[in-house]
Formats: structure tokens, sequence, C-alpha cells
């Protein structure tokens, strides 16, 4: 893996996640005392331990952190960790902002801001978790097209998890909010790896004129599954997010190319100009003329 971090960003209900895995997350450093000096991040962190041989060391504290126990840290929490072999301690990161103008009536933003007030978050994950966490380890080691979407649905499912589990033994927000998480479509097997391809080719082949029927025929899954499993990704049917990621590639276009409009509508897969316009207008509430009039980068000698 190499040095700088790997970040993977989705958006779920009323919250844009943000997911960190550096050089140091399967490899831990470790000095002569097989221990990781005291230090904090901007972000939260989850410790996983895949053993029974490792500890969380706070400023004043000690915990043990046995196999399929975990913690979560908090931002500029001052922490350490003991370890006896450099594998077996997982670190992954994470910060989450809450989209604006949300509606969505499932507040993940409130459940993980609520659930992640304390700063002592410790608690002990089922078997399963260790297994996604290994899988993702494995994901971090190879460079399979399919490794992004993959590692999106790994890390929700750890995090809602994680943050289920913390949710039970702190019973501060009750069965609603639990079930809330636990609602997340998050496929297996055949149908797992399928809908990654389908999500995976989504955000690659926007431009395209991809519809949740073709997709079906190509990877042998419903319509029905696609349109869940994109909607539990992003809070959007198939064709609202291929709308959504042509308009945002038109948005780059009118601010640093000098392209025509109906150029751009092309190039981002709108056969007529008149449609492009409506789609545009509906999501930035605007035209691509004003769009381009307000922020506009070219100098005025360049036109």
């Amino acid at each position: 893996m190499s040095d700088k971090s790997e970040i993977y960003s989705i958006s779920l209900q009323n919250t844009h996640l943000h997911f960190l895995i550096h050089n140091e997350s399967f490899i831990q450093s470790k000095n002569e005392q097989w221990k990781k000096a005291l230090h904090s991040h901007v972000y939260y962190e989850i410790l996983f331990s895949l053993s029974d041989h490792n500890k969380l060391i706070l400023e004043n504290q000690e915990f043990k952190l046995n196999n399929n126990s975990f913690a979560i840290v908090n931002p500029y929490q001052n922490h350490g960790a003991f370890f006896e072999c450099a594998t077996e301690l997982v670190s992954i990161g994470f910060y989450y902002e809450k989209i604006r103008n949300s509606n969505n009536k499932n507040n993940l933003y409130s459940i993980l801001d609520k659930t992640l007030a304390s700063k002592n978050n410790i608690g002990i994950a089922d078997k399963s978790i260790g297994t996604l966490i290994l899988k993702i380890q494995e994901l971090c080691n190879t460079s399979n097209p399919l490794s992004e979407g993959l590692m999106l649905t790994l890390l929700t499912h750890v995090l809602y998890k994680l943050i289920s589990v913390l949710n039970h033994e702190k019973d501060t927000l009750g069965v609603t909010s639990i079930s809330t998480l636990e609602k997340t479509y998050l496929p297996r097997g055949n149908a797992f790896n399928a809908l990654c391809q389908v999500n995976d080719t989504l955000n690659e082949k926007y431009m395209e004129d991809i519809t949740p029927d073709l997709l079906s025929e190509k990877y042998y899954i419903s319509t029905k599954q696609i349109n869940r499993y994109i909607y539990s990704l992003y809070g959007q049917t198939f064709l609202q997010r291929r709308t959504k990621l042509r308009i945002l590639a038109a948005q780059k276009r009118l601010i640093n190319t000098k392209d025509s409009i109906a150029k751009i509508s092309d190039a981002v897969g709108y056969n007529s100009i008149n449609t492009f316009y409506s789609a545009f207008k509906s999501v930035c509430g605007m035209t691509p003329d004003k769009y381009r009039h307000s922020n506009y980068k070219l100098s005025s000698d360049d036109l």
C-alpha cells in the first residue's frame, strides 16, 4: 500500500461519510517497547483488535483490547497502543458531515453525534466484524478494479455494526435508532459482487445510456435490488444518481473550459440540449449559462 492516505467517501441518509485508510492502517508502527507513542488525529479512529494481546493507552488509563474488541477514539484525543503483532491491531479513520438542506427522516448524523459524544467508546463486536476487517485488509493489497465499491460497502457495514454495539451497551438511543442503522441494505454473496459492479459502472459510465434494466441483464441482478442498493449508498435512485454525476461533470466543464453548452450537454450524456437544461436547473437551481457566468474561472482575456 502507498504511503499516502486513501479516502473513500459516501453519502448515506443525511450524512457524508469519509473513511481514511493510510499506510499504518494494517501495519502498525512500533518502537523498541512495542508501543505506539501518544498522538492525536483531526478525525475519529477505529482501533480493532484481531488478538487478545492489545491495549489502548490514554493519558491516564489503559484498556485491554481482546480479540474482536474495538475502541473509537475521538478527534484530538491523545492515545497510543500496545501490541504484540503488528498486523493484529487495525486502524481505520473516519469523519462525517451533515448534508445541507437534508430532509431525510433517518437522522444518521444525530445518531453518530450522540453515540460518539463519550470519550471512551469501547465495545466487543461479533466475529463477523473481524471477518469484514480481514476482507478490507485483503482489498488494500489488491489492484482489483472492484475494490472501491467493495471497500465502501465493507467500511460502512463495519461502522454501522460498531455504532449499533455502542448503542446497545450504552442504551442511550433506544431500539428505534439502532434499527435505523440496521435497515441499510447490505447484500451478500454473488448479489454483493454484482451490485458492486453496478455501482462502479454507474460512477464510471454515467455519461452513457445505462439504466437499471440494462445492468440487470448484464450482471444478472434484479432492477429492484439495483435501485435499493444505489439508494442505500447515495439516498438517490439509480437515475437520480446518474443525473447528479452528469451535472457535476457539466459544472466542471462550464467552469474550466470554453466549450459550448451544446458540446458539454453531449459530452455528459444528453442527446437533447433542452433535456440538459431541464436536468441542470433541477439540480443547480439555475441554467448552465447563469452557472457559467457566476463561476467562470477563465480570465476575460481568454474569452
